[in-house]
């Protein structure tokens, strides 16, 4: 009975260590050094050529933003990027987020966010100064943006 014990205790503290490390993810965790292909649908027109592909810059600081920097293959600059704040204004969470924002001028303001996962890009939008929107989805590459 005593091995059966040690094996539940070792399994169950590998379960919380596994749990504590995916609750501390964050979206720069998730995103920095990836690439992503993504499928983008764009108002209002013909559709643009898809995917697209995102490589997100490593790890902080980035060269536009101080946390991380996205760049869209196609688009040209770069964009600046954060994990989207959460909580209130009473209790704020800052870079705890899944969920991320990125900026850049692309001859005016220019936005790009969604909600990052293990393997996907989720809830993507996608937003132009002048209004016109989309929204995106996004899968894990294994190789580097072409």
């Amino acid at each position: 009975m005593k091995p059966m014990v040690k094996i539940a205790t070792l399994v169950g503290s590998l379960a919380l260590f596994w749990a504590a490390t995916a609750l501390a993810t964050t979206c720069q965790d998730l995103l920095a050094n990836n690439s992503y292909d993504c499928g983008v649908v764009l108002e209002p027109g013909p559709p643009p050529p898809s995917p697209y592909c995102f490589t997100f810059a490593p790890a902080a600081p980035g060269v536009i933003s101080r946390k991380f920097d996205l760049h869209v293959s196609g688009i040209g600059n770069n964009l600046g990027c954060t994990c989207a704040a959460s909580g209130s204004t009473t209790s704020p969470k800052f870079n705890t987020s899944k969920a991320f924002d990125c900026m850049g001028d692309l001859g005016g303001a220019f936005y790009i966010g969604g909600i990052v996962g293990a393997k996907k890009i989720s809830h993507g939008r996608w937003d132009f100064y002048y209004g016109e929107s989309g929204i995106y989805s996004c899968t894990l590459r294994s190789t580097p943006c072409p």
